[in-house]
């Protein structure tokens, strides 16, 4: 396994833990999912975590709030939005860099 690939891994579990910890189980799960087909070197794992986004309702137009269900007090709401963007935007990155790869790492 490669670096960038071990890099997707860490942010992929950073991403599941911030949506458990706000009762947003089934992205954490999608996420857990496609995080388990990486750590066996599964190109599948990218295809699923492309799937999040680019089109209307994907884990990209997720806002986090107590009005949407989750588990967050409203004191947090900046800061859990703005950390699950960064950790899409990384995500979304990686995919594009693991892409562009020859081979899969």
């Amino acid at each position: 396994m490669g670096p960038l690939t071990e890099k997707m891994i860490r942010e992929m579990d950073q991403l599941s833990s911030l949506l458990e910890h706000v009762g947003e189980d089934g992205w954490s799960s999608a996420v857990k999912k496609a995080r388990s087909f990486l750590s066996v070197s599964n190109y599948r794992g990218i295809e699923e975590a492309k799937t999040w986004f680019g089109t209307i309702g994907t884990l990209n137009d997720l806002v986090i709030h107590p009005a949407n269900g989750h588990q967050v007090s409203e004191q947090e709401l900046d800061q859990i939005n703005s950390r699950l963007c960064t950790l899409c935007s990384n995500i979304y990155h990686l995919i594009q860099d693991i892409e562009r790869n020859t081979s899969f790492e």
